[in-house]
């Protein structure tokens, strides 16, 4: 009974996390228009995406130092002071390239990704900095057990921040910097709190177990991480910036909005892996592949059942939105993407295996080509076929790369 009412208290925290966003993405085009929402969310993908690259997969680092049976305080602080220093150094780097394209910004007034960066760099460089702690903190939080809080501090602040914004916005029509700066305040000074809360919690409150034996080592690769964590910001945010390349503000902000609603309906089955985690890691550990293979197949069809549900009632909400909000007929498109995209659903918790059973450098491999099949096919199709053929052939992208990634678990006998 614990153990269903645990998973119920998840999934509602994912189900609140993926509906906060849902609300954004409906009434951002709503209430500031299709133009100004590509406007704001190539803002959003420019924080994200700067974060991935200049915090070196660190929010990795402290999820498999965290799970790791043998941690004790003085290396945990010794991870906090090293992150710190890296921190330092590669914000110092971000800051300056910031600085130069803000400059230069001029010389590509056509380009709506260096409008942005003309009209917003401080604020990208501040959002980018404290996402990257806030990231840090929800990875470690999945380790300790915590997966509510991972949810709450990493997907579901930001959303809500933004709006508040907009619909203040909507009374008042202060305009696009209002919500950008307000924005990055805010965000700032919570992003500071969870990071205190976080530090104190570990060092007063988290109680570190003493092992007499000696359980799997959970190796920690740095390189291949960053790797994975840039296929995952590939997948999340770049098709949009693409798309920007070679489409009008208000096209963009179309397919913005779609593509983050077949991307929404995923992430929230994958709760299945925040669940997962701590399972999979200790079995892992003990290594006791029969309990780890039947823990695996156990989530799979958590995520197969909760796909088909979540399917048949997207077709439902999809049909009501389009008919009262949506200036693009989409018609059936939009469904055959929010299939293929589910879809990716039915081989379970897949990434995070990768980095719990120490195969980093397979998935690394895996991102790379990956993060090329992105930038070549969106290219071309984002360029030549529009909203709809982007949207399938990104969805056709990710589900080949989620079945690959099914077969190399199964080869290796962990499923």
């Amino acid at each position: 009974m614990a153990k269903f009412f645990n998973y119920f208290l998840n999934l509602l925290s994912k189900f609140f996390d993926s509906l906060i966003k849902f609300v954004l993405y409906l009434i951002t085009p709503i209430i500031i228009g299709y133009e100004k929402t590509s406007e704001l969310q190539l803002f959003i993908a420019l924080i994200f995406l700067s974060s991935v690259i200049f915090r070196f997969s660190s929010e990795i680092i402290f999820l498999k130092k965290l799970s790791d049976l043998n941690l004790n305080l003085k290396k945990f602080n010794l991870l906090i002071y090293q992150t710190l220093i890296l921190f330092s150094k590669s914000y110092f780097v971000f800051f300056i390239i910031l600085f130069a394209l803000y400059k230069f910004a001029k010389l590509f007034i056509n380009i709506q990704i260096y409008e942005i960066i003309e009209n917003y760099y401080i604020y990208i460089f501040l959002n980018s900095l404290t996402f990257s702690f806030v990231a840090i903190v929800a990875f470690s939080l999945r380790a300790l057990g915590r997966p509510n809080l991972s949810i709450l501090f990493f997907g579901s602040i930001w959303p809500s921040i933004i709006i508040i914004l907009l619909i203040i916005e909507s009374i008042f029509n202060y305009g696009m910097h209002f919500i950008i700066k307000n924005f990055t305040i805010y965000f700032l000074l919570i992003g500071i709190s969870i990071s205190i809360y976080f530090f104190y919690f570990v060092n007063h409150k988290f109680v570190f177990k003493k092992y007499e034996k000696k359980y799997t080592k959970l190796k920690t690769d740095r390189l291949n991480s960053y790797i994975q964590s840039i296929g995952s910001i590939f997948i999340n945010w770049v098709p949009i910036i693409i798309f920007s390349f070679y489409n009008d503000k208000i096209s963009s902000g179309i397919f913005a909005t779609y593509f983050k609603f077949g991307l929404g309906l995923l992430y929230f089955i994958n709760v299945v892996d925040l669940i997962s985690a701590k399972k999979l890691s200790y079995y892992f550990q003990i290594k006791n592949k029969i309990k780890l293979k039947k823990t695996y197949n156990e989530f799979k069809v958590l995520k197969i059942i909760s796909a088909i549900m979540i399917f048949f009632l997207s077709y439902i909400f999809f049909k009501i939105y389009d008919h009262y909000f949506s200036s693009a007929n989409i018609e059936y498109t939009l469904y055959l993407y929010i299939a293929l995209i589910l879809l990716c659903g039915f081989f379970g918790p897949i990434d995070i295996s990768f980095l719990l059973f120490n195969k980093e450098k397979l998935l690394a491999k895996n991102n790379i080509f990956l993060i090329i099949s992105i930038i070549i096919i969106l290219n071309l199709t984002c360029q030549y076929f529009g909203i709809l053929g982007s949207l399938i052939s990104f969805s056709i992208i990710l589900l080949i790369n989620y079945t690959y990634k099914y077969f190399i678990l199964k080869k290796l006998n962990y499923v």
